[in-house]
């Protein structure tokens, strides 16, 4: 949480581990999607558009090859 501003906003799904946020010093917002599709897009365009980018890079350019200890130097 230290590249978080305090008192930022971070709006997440439904999952419980994430009720603590409020109590640390951020306003926390819940969107609940569910199955449709459409409407996930609508409510976290961006988000969705940079998973999809970083999947097709690491399948494509590192062949899936990166393991989970490499993972954040090549995300910074």
């Amino acid at each position: 949480m230290e590249n978080i501003t305090k008192g930022s906003k971070v709006i997440t799904d439904g999952w419980e581990g994430y009720t603590p946020i409020a109590n640390i010093g951020f306003v926390h917002e819940v969107r609940v999607i569910g199955s449709n599709k459409k409407r996930a897009v609508e409510l976290l365009p961006n988000v969705h558009r940079e998973i999809s980018l970083l999947k097709r890079w690491l399948m494509g350019t590192h062949q899936s090859a990166i393991q989970p200890n490499q993972l954040q130097h090549y995300l910074d």
